[in-house]
């Protein structure tokens, strides 16, 4: 809510040429989408991340310390999993991390163009209605809709 309310308030403080050259569909996206993207998919994530480490940690401590109180040789088919398969997952992410990243802008991207048409509409409405367009626009509307 904090970055939403900071974008909102960027935008009121700008000056009327600035806003009217501002596309609004892109100021809806960013604070309706982007906003909300970078906290649960960031901000978010680094909470699940440090829960992660710290049972990964905890379980570690426990097979040391029952090894130690029951006097028993540790059990590496328990340890090693632990400590292989984080940096193994964490491999794999960053292999992945380049084509998710493409995947997801290109996504953005139809988001943007479409939000961006219907912007357009509704700006150009009273052109729309004058010159008795509206068949066109509803067409051209539906063909964005698909491609999307």
């Amino acid at each position: 809510k904090t970055i939403q309310a900071a974008l909102m308030r960027k935008f009121l403080n700008y000056d009327a040429q600035t806003r009217a050259n501002l596309n609004h569909g892109a100021l809806i996206m960013s604070i309706t989408r982007d906003a909300v993207n970078i906290i649960d998919f960031g901000y978010m994530n680094i909470f699940a991340l440090a829960q992660a480490v710290g049972s990964i940690v905890w379980m570690l401590i426990y097979q040391f310390i029952s090894a130690l109180i029951f006097q028993k040789p540790l059990n590496y088919t328990v340890i090693l999993p632990m400590l292989f398969y984080p940096g193994v997952f964490a491999l794999f992410i960053k292999l992945r991390q380049q084509t998710t990243t493409s995947a997801l802008k290109d996504l953005f991207k139809a988001q943007d163009k479409f939000v961006a048409k219907v912007d357009t509409i509704v700006q150009n409405y009273p052109l729309i209605i004058d010159y008795n367009a509206r068949s066109l626009f509803v067409s051209k509307y539906e063909d964005s809709l698909m491609a999307f």
